[in-house]
């Protein structure tokens, strides 16, 4: 999984000295040291929604995508999947798709939801 990691890092520019110490950083950033050298294969579904989320940030993006971070997981691991979107958006501008719009309405500043029916503030479109 650490792999996956450097790799992304190598591809958004991280310079190679660094892309070791970029991916462990994000590896316990997600709060998966112990799997660190596991294949993703072997990843449950919830470490590899953490994997994808910090592939999403690696390497200091400012612009993240995030689609259906938390879909398929227990509310448990929804809430920590936003504690550390909300711990690295300083400086970033983060896109999301969700079918949660309570995750999206707890998001904070700058939210903005739209269904294909209606905005947020209850605007038909």
């Amino acid at each position: 999984m650490r792999q996956t990691l450097e790799l992304y890092a190598g591809v958004k520019g991280v310079p190679s000295p660094r892309i070791a110490a970029e991916a462990l950083s994000w590896v316990q950033a997600v709060g998966l040291v112990d799997k660190a050298d596991a294949e993703i294969a072997t990843l449950s579904g919830g470490q590899k929604r953490r994997v994808s989320v910090a592939a999403a940030f690696i390497g200091g993006s400012q612009v993240v995508f995030l689609d259906e971070p938390t879909a398929g997981l227990d509310p448990h691991s929804r809430r920590e999947i936003w504690a550390l979107v909300n711990a690295h958006r300083a400086g970033r501008t983060i896109l999301i798709t969700t079918h949660f719009l309570d995750e999206v309405r707890a998001g904070g500043a700058g939210v903005h939801a739209r269904s294909s029916e209606q905005d947020m503030a209850g605007r038909v479109a």
